[in-house]
């Protein structure tokens, strides 16, 4: 009987230890949730295919909503897979396509709140006959961005390329960690914990990270490279090539020596090659409510408006359309 009892009360300790553990992990999954709503854009499930030259893409025809503090912001793409209205092969406008990656694609805000929808709706009021393409895809490098660059080309035959270069997209393009990457998001998009440990932080050690790669790395020297292709392509095709260039906010307060380095490796050689670019960090630099909250990077509806009228000028003043 003693032996008995003894055996009872040892199998309740392990009930208790099993119920603690799962209270615990309860706590620690909701306070994960709580924490990545204040940074995770969450991209929504299902919103990417497999791209055998680009390693992923979005899926055509998808509506979804963001799964952090954008929830609000419903995403829609259209028949090719893109955050726009569908653009018909008729339309007599000239036609720009607007590539990059996040930035460009506008999380945070709505379709026509995007800086490539605002610069189409600021042209269009001065008189333009103008579509502006926008083919922003999230985590997408300069590598990826040239390959869509000639694809997309190849079906619109634009008058431009607007290339909406930031600073990571130096980043060299593996398209089948891309592909691993981008897939395995539904395995833990539900998971708080899982987010934490699997997040980016966009913020100062991102920053630093990226500026290292600028200097310490061959990772320039192949997107220049690259660069000069895309450059020869849009030349042979009748095609204006342009570049905008974003600046992280960490960079305004850098205590490093040089924190522009990276701009002005770029914008020396888009000078040397003839292409014609605008630098948007005088817009930005005092313009901190032109971000998202907590980003470095991505625009608000402000801070989207702002950059498509430096835009729009640039392209007006300098006769690019």
């Amino acid at each position: 009987m003693p032996g008995t009892v003894r055996g009872f009360q040892g199998m309740n300790r392990v009930l208790l230890a099993v119920v603690l553990a799962i209270i615990l992990l309860a706590a620690v999954e909701i306070t994960a949730r709580i924490s990545l709503t204040k940074f995770r854009g969450g991209y929504p499930v299902g919103m990417y295919v497999y791209d055998s030259e680009l390693g992923f893409r979005y899926r055509a025809n998808f509506t979804g909503s963001f799964q952090g503090i954008y929830r609000n912001i419903t995403i829609r793409t259209n028949s090719e897979g893109f955050k726009d209205y569908e653009h018909s092969g008729n339309s007599s406008a000239k036609k720009i396509l607007a590539v990059g990656d996040s930035v460009a694609f506008g999380p945070g805000v709505m379709q026509e709140d995007s800086y490539p929808a605002q610069i189409e709706a600021i042209l269009r009021l001065s008189g333009k006959n103008v579509e502006v393409l926008n083919l922003g895809v999230d985590s997408y490098d300069f590598s990826q961005e040239k390959i869509l660059s000639e694809r997309e080309a190849s079906a619109h035959s634009p008058s431009a390329i607007l290339v909406g270069f930031v600073l990571n997209d130096i980043a060299p393009f593996d398209r089948e960690v891309a592909t691993r990457e981008k897939l395995r998001m539904p395995l833990c998009a539900s998971c708080g914990i899982a987010g934490l440990l699997l997040h980016t932080n966009y913020n100062e050690a991102y920053f630093s990270e990226i500026y290292k790669a600028w200097k310490e790395t061959n990772y320039w020297n192949i997107t220049k490279n690259e660069i000069i292709a895309l450059s020869e392509f849009c030349g042979a095709n009748n095609i204006t090539l342009a570049f905008a260039v974003f600046p992280y906010r960490e960079q305004f307060n850098s205590s490093l020596e040089e924190p522009f380095l990276p701009q002005q490796l770029l914008e020396d050689e888009l000078s040397k090659n003839g292409i014609p670019y605008v630098d948007l960090r005088d817009v930005l630099e005092n313009c901190s409510s032109c971000y998202l909250t907590g980003d470095s990077v991505h625009l608000n509806e402000r801070g989207s408006r702002a950059i498509a009228e430096k835009i729009s000028s640039f392209l007006e003043e300098n006769n690019l359309i």
